[in-house]
């Protein structure tokens, strides 16, 4: 990673993935925060969580889903009570995925809220994490809050469930839209 960075430039974000070494990790989460480049890191399973440091100052957003934030914390417990462990180990944003339960988040302001899923018929899970981070980061490296971006990426998870591709082949931004417009508009789910 350190003999590749600078053939990486220019950078405006980083998104790292669990599947990387401990030492690949921390690295680079020290290299985010040293540039002040934004970070997202996106947990991709339990047993990669635990790669991950205890310090994650320097971590813009922690993508993770329920399980694995419980096992980053090394803890059971209710969603907020996951999150504030998060928090204090340094990310600045923490964003939960619950499945059928939506989405939580918190951040280091002091914004928390759970946002219910929209209702789809499941056709395949595979890939719907995947998707939703794509859509989240669509949505804050968008200019988009914290919330809206965590609309965007159910959006997105909507739509990979609804197909058996890991990734709906038909992706794109108008159709993302299209979904967030269909899902969160005025009256729809919030």
């Amino acid at each position: 990673m350190k003999q590749r960075w600078p053939e990486l430039g220019p950078i405006s974000a980083v998104v790292l993935d669990t599947n990387f070494s401990s030492n690949a990790i921390q690295w680079t989460i020290e290299q985010c925060r040293k540039e002040r480049l934004p970070l997202c890191v996106v947990t991709v399973s339990v047993p990669k969580v635990k790669r991950l440091p205890s310090d994650l100052s320097g971590v813009t957003w922690f993508v993770t889903n329920e399980a694995e934030a419980k096992e980053f914390v090394g803890r059971d417990g209710h969603t907020d009570d996951i999150m504030k462990p998060i928090l204090q180990a340094g990310a600045q944003n923490v964003v939960v995925t619950r499945g059928a339960n939506g989405v939580a988040y918190a951040t280091k302001q002091g914004e928390t809220e759970a946002i219910a899923a929209p209702k789809v018929e499941v056709t395949d899970a595979t890939g719907a994490g995947d998707a939703f981070a794509a859509g989240f980061l669509y949505g804050v490296l968008g200019g988009h809050t914290v919330e809206d971006a965590c609309r965007f990426g159910m959006s997105s998870a909507a739509l990979t469930l609804q197909t058996a591709e890991t990734v709906h082949p038909a992706l794109n931004e108008h159709l993302l839209q299209a979904a967030y417009a269909r899902y969160f508009r005025e009256g729809g789910t919030k």
